[in-house]
């Protein structure tokens, strides 16, 4: 899993309901010098992020004691 905080291209917190898109490739390199392609990239893989609260009605876990923002 991974937890995206801010927008650094931007230079800014993520904000709600905007989408985020992001590309994700398998990439490997051979270090000998006779293998020819030295170095290998899938094409690209593009996904959307859309943060956003939780839905009305749906229950986020707590421990006991814990304060609400």
């Amino acid at each position: 899993m991974i937890d995206i905080t801010n927008d650094y291209i931007n230079d800014r917190s993520i904000v709600n309901n905007q989408p985020y898109y992001y590309a994700v490739t398998a990439y490997s390199y051979n270090e000998q010098p006779d293998i020819v392609p030295r170095q290998l990239e899938s094409t690209p893989k593009v996904f959307e992020a859309r943060p956003q609260f939780a839905d009305p009605g749906w229950r986020l876990g707590s421990v006991v004691g814990e304060k609400l923002p």
